[in-house]
C-alpha cells in the first residue's frame, strides 16, 4: 500500500490482482474511489509519484502499469512497462519524480528516466 503525497489518498495492491484507491481523509472511515481491476496481471505494488499525479502498478507478468490519478475517483492507464521476464515486486520513485526503480524476480532491478521510459540499467 502507498499514500499519495497530500495523504487524502491511499491505494492498495493485493495478490489477487486488484488494486484499490480509497479517499482517507476520514481514517475512521475511509471511503473506496476506485478499483483497478481489468488487468488480472498486476497488485503486486505500488507507489505514488511525489506530485501526486501518478501512480505506478506491478504485476506477475514483468509489468509495470502507469496510471494518471490526478483524479484519483478516475484513474486512467498511460502507459505499461515490459522490460521485466517475471513477476515485479516493487517500484519506488526518486524525491524528483524524474526516476523509478523497479525490482522483480527475474534478479533485476531497473532504473527508468521519467516520462521516456527509458531503461538507464538494470
Amino acid at each position: 500500500m502507498a499514500f499519495s503525497p497530500d495523504r487524502k489518498t491511499m491505494a492498495t495492491a493485493s495478490l489477487d490482482g486488484t488494486v484499490m484507491m480509497w479517499n482517507v481523509t476520514n481514517p475512521a472511515a475511509p471511503t473506496r474511489i476506485a478499483a483497478l481491476t481489468d488487468d488480472k496481471d498486476w497488485g503486486y505494488s505500488v507507489a505514488f509519484s511525489p506530485d501526486g499525479k501518478t501512480m505506478a502498478t506491478t504485476g506477475q507478468g514483468g509489468t509495470v502499469m502507469m496510471w494518471n490519478v490526478a483524479n484519483p475517483a478516475a484513474p486512467t492507464r498511460i502507459a505499461t512497462l515490459t522490460d521485466h521476464h517475471q513477476s515485479v515486486s516493487s517500484v519506488a520513485f526518486s524525491p524528483d519524480g524524474k526516476t523509478m526503480a523497479t525490482a522483480s524476480n527475474d534478479h533485476k532491478v531497473k532504473v527508468w528516466r521519467l516520462p521516456r521510459r527509458l531503461t538507464l540499467f538494470s
